[in-house]
């Protein structure tokens, strides 16, 4: 191998490396801009205790991006087949199982977030409950 070939090796590790940091800082600031929207979304509910409605993908990131700013109470869902799991040591529960003097607000992560806010809106028991959409 010549000199010129070792140091040419040596670049394209260089540049590899440069690409890998480059794009950890680029996956780093993504994750810091989710936070930043999250901490934005339930701004005004910090340390409140909510119940994430929806236990699926949609459920599973909002929690993600919620539980170092609201207590996460319980998961909700419709499908009563869900009800009794657990998401992260969170129980799953329906809307029958739910005790409303735990919670003080309902955060819809489900893409049918209409339906299940118009379930919600005739709930009187709800009536001091805020209800949030997570987009």
């Amino acid at each position: 191998m010549s000199e010129l070939d070792s140091w040419s090796g040596k670049l394209s590790t260089h540049k590899n490396i440069a690409n890998l940091l480059n794009g950890l800082q680029k996956i780093r600031h993504e994750k810091d801009l989710k936070f930043q929207a999250a901490t934005e979304f339930f701004a005004g509910f910090e340390n409140k205790k909510i119940a994430i409605f929806g236990s699926g993908q949609a459920g599973y990131r909002c929690f993600r991006q919620s539980k170092h700013i609201c207590k996460v109470v319980c998961f909700l869902d419709n499908d009563l087949n869900k009800t009794g799991s657990f998401i992260d040591g969170v129980e799953v529960r329906s809307l029958q199982g739910l005790n409303i003097s735990d919670i003080e607000v309902i955060c819809i992560a489900s893409q049918f977030h209409a339906e299940i806010s118009y379930q919600l809106s005739t709930m009187k028991e709800l009536a001091g409950v805020k209800v949030l959409v997570w987009k």
